[in-house]
C-alpha cells in the first residue's frame, strides 16, 4: 500500500474522517485504493470516490471542476492549495476556512469531551465565555463534559501558522 499523501493545512485527515477506509476504484485516476472521499463541491463529480492522491495533486479539481473548501482568495497561493488540494472535513454548515495573522490556519480537528479536557482546553475556556454559544453557563459546562464528534453543535478547531493560537468555529444543524 502506498503511503498517504500529506496535506499541509490538514495534517490528520484519517483521524478526522475526511477519507473513508475501503477498497475502491478512484473515479479520477482509475487506481484501486484503500481510502477515498466523495466530499467535493462539484456538479460534475456525482459522488464518485476520490483517492487522497487525486486530492493532493489537484487531479480531482482538474477533472471535475469545483473545489474542496471555501477559502478567501485574498490569502494568495495558499488559498488555492486549500481550495483545490486539501480534503474537506464534514460540517453541518459550509463556512470559509479560518485565517489568523493574515494566513490560513491549519485544521486540527473536531472537538469532543476528551479534546476539551486535553489538547483543546484553551478552546473550552473560550467557549465558556463566548456569546456565540447561546446556552447558559451550566449548559455549556455540561456540553464540554459530554460532547461527542458529530454532535450539533460541533466545534471545529484550527491553529494559526504564525501565533499558534487555537481558533474555532461553532457549527450546528
Amino acid at each position: 500500500m502506498d503511503d498517504l499523501p500529506t496535506f499541509r493545512f490538514f495534517p490528520d485527515p484519517i483521524r478526522e474522517k475526511a477519507f473513508e477506509p475501503g477498497r475502491v476504484v478512484c473515479g479520477c485516476c482509475g487506481k484501486q485504493r484503500e481510502w477515498s472521499t466523495t466530499r467535493m463541491y462539484s456538479a460534475a463529480q456525482d459522488e464518485e470516490p476520490i483517492c487522497p492522491w487525486c486530492v493532493a495533486d489537484g487531479s480531482a479539481v482538474a477533472k471535475w471542476g469545483g473545489w474542496f473548501n471555501n477559502v478567501d482568495p485574498a490569502i494568495g497561493a495558499e488559498a488555492e492549495e486549500i481550495r483545490s488540494r486539501t480534503p474537506r472535513f464534514e460540517t453541518w454548515q459550509d463556512f470559509e476556512w479560518l485565517t489568523c495573522c493574515g494566513r490560513p490556519c491549519i485544521y486540527v480537528g473536531e472537538a469532543d469531551a476528551e479534546g476539551y479536557a486535553e489538547r483543546f482546553a484553551a478552546v473550552a475556556a473560550e467557549l465558556l465565555a463566548s456569546d456565540e454559544f447561546e446556552w447558559s453557563e451550566p449548559g455549556r459546562k455540561e456540553y464540554l463534559l459530554t460532547a461527542e464528534r458529530g454532535d450539533s453543535p460541533a466545534v471545529y478547531v484550527f491553529q494559526c501558522q504564525v501565533c499558534s493560537r487555537l481558533r474555532w468555529r461553532l457549527d450546528s444543524c
